[in-house]
């Protein structure tokens, strides 16, 4: 009996030495030396291969704030964008250790709270009630795998393409109309509907050329013009727009957009999430465009800061072409013209956020060029050989000389004053003579008229006067006639 019992302590002894030998060293190992993942185990964008938890626990909380530092990740509406504070996630790194599968990759569990998740909506839409027009579970998904993976770059997620199918429906932002010339209207006849397509240039000049559309540079013009115009008060950027030399008929200063092949080209950038549609329709001469997308966050209203006009000048050219006192318009004037324009955004309660320049264009006066006739200059009075009217003079003075000359006028003169004439007259005096001649107070006239006088016809009244008046010899008419 007490053999038997001997047996089974030996034996009861020996298993426990044999298990010791055999389980001892993995208990031993596990308490003391801590078991690493294997190769090619994953948590997260992390490889934690041969590390221990404690160390790829380490290795993931150093990995999550670096990520915290670089890049960002933003909601977009309507062009506007909000940034979502990466301190907000609570990620769970520990719990993400814990249940990590060896040789294989793992998430990295991150959690961004519904509190600060809707806040961020709201205030970026402006409404308490967008959580009933979009898919929310997918959208708040679609933010925590970027953070699971730790994705460095910057990563946007447009709201708009989250709404749910019975809200996703386009709205007409903005319409123009424009009447241009019939040739053109008719050339534009076949170009009805041009997509703008989301986070995308456009380019007038490659759209055309992939179109196979071939116009005129007026005509593309216009139609450039019409584009400007139509998202001038939306949030798409302009990055290439030229005007003419001239401001034509068919647009106002700072609404124009000029085009010329291969020298000149309009573009535009979306930067919605979204498409746009523009449409044109024609009726006779009037074009009528229209923009379509998605419903924008913000007003965008187009402000003239300043308008300004300016007179053309004339400039005369003269030519012997022409007959006397003719004149003709070689070009036309047109006035000139400064204007600047400010994109001016607003917010839903009516403040303003934003204020941008739009355009600063000028147009210069075109002078008018006016072409007349060359005019004969008209001679100073008492000029030798002069055939014309003299006229009428008053004359307080004494006019002492010898007047020698040949006078062949039609005279008229009214002379009145104290005139005193001492000299001697010599000449041929051959014309009409009228008027009130000698009329003066205590006049004195004295000489000797010597000369042909028998062509002459004096009409008047003559000698009338406060003094004496001597008359010198003259063999045709007797003194005091």
């Amino acid at each position: 009996m007490q053999g038997l019992k001997l047996f089974g302590v030996m034996l009861v002894g020996t298993l426990l030495v044999f298990f010791a030998g055999q389980y001892g060293p993995i208990v031993v190992a596990d308490k003391i030396i801590p078991k690493k993942f294997n190769n090619e185990t994953l948590i997260g964008t992390e490889l934690v291969e041969n590390k221990s938890k404690a160390e790829a626990a380490a290795e993931l909380n150093a990995a999550v704030e670096l990520w915290k530092k670089e890049g960002t990740i933003y909601l977009e509406w309507s062009g506007e964008l909000a940034a979502i504070d990466k301190n907000e996630f609570e990620f769970q790194i520990e719990k993400s250790v814990e249940e990590a599968i060896d040789g294989m990759g793992n998430n990295l569990m991150v959690n961004l709270p519904d509190f600060t998740f809707l806040s961020i909506l709201e205030q970026l839409t402006g409404d308490t009630q967008i959580n009933a027009d979009i898919d929310l579970v997918k959208l708040k998904n679609d933010i925590e795998a970027v953070a699971s993976n730790l994705t460095k770059e910057d990563t946007s997620f447009s709201i708009s393409t989250y709404f749910l199918d019975s809200t996703s429906t386009d709205e007409i932002l903005h319409e123009v109309s424009m009447q241009v010339g019939i040739s053109i209207a008719g050339e534009l006849e076949g170009i009805s509907s041009i997509t703008v397509d989301s986070s995308s240039a456009f380019s007038l000049k490659a759209w055309l050329e992939e179109a196979e559309i071939e116009l005129s540079d007026e005509s593309s013009s216009v139609l450039a013009s019409l584009l400007y115009q139509l998202v001038l008060p939306t949030n798409m950027d302009i990055l290439e727009r030229h005007i003419s030399k001239e401001l034509p008929e068919w647009s106002r200063a700072g609404y124009e957009a000029a085009f010329k092949k291969d020298k000149m080209d309009f573009r535009i950038y979306n930067p919605n999430n979204h498409a746009w549609t523009i449409e044109i329709t024609r009726l006779n001469n009037n074009l009528k465009g229209t923009v379509s997308g998605q419903p924008l966050l913000l007003s965008y209203e187009i402000i003239e800061e300043t308008r300004e006009s300016y007179t053309p000048k004339t400039i005369v050219q003269y030519s012997a072409l022409l007959q006397q006192n003719q004149k003709q318009i070689k070009e036309t004037g047109k006035s000139g013209e400064y204007v600047v324009l400010n994109r001016q955004i607003t917010d839903s309660d009516g403040e303003i956020v934003e204020t941008t320049l739009i355009a600063k264009d000028f147009y210069a006066p075109i002078q008018q060029i006016e072409v007349h006739s060359i005019t004969k200059p008209t001679p100073p009075p008492n000029q030798e050989n002069n055939n014309g009217t003299t006229p009428n003079n008053s004359n307080n003075g004494n006019n002492v000389g010898n007047n020698t000359g040949n006078n062949v006028n039609n005279n008229t003169n009214n002379n009145s004053g104290n005139n005193t004439n001492t000299g001697n007259n010599t000449g041929n005096n051959s014309g009409t003579n009228s008027g009130n001649n000698n009329t003066g107070n205590n006049g004195t006239n004295t000489g000797t008229n010597t000369g042909n006088s028998n062509s002459n016809e004096i009409s008047g009244s003559n000698n009338s006067s406060n003094g004496n008046n001597a008359s010198g010899n003259n063999p045709t008419y007797p003194a005091g006639k």
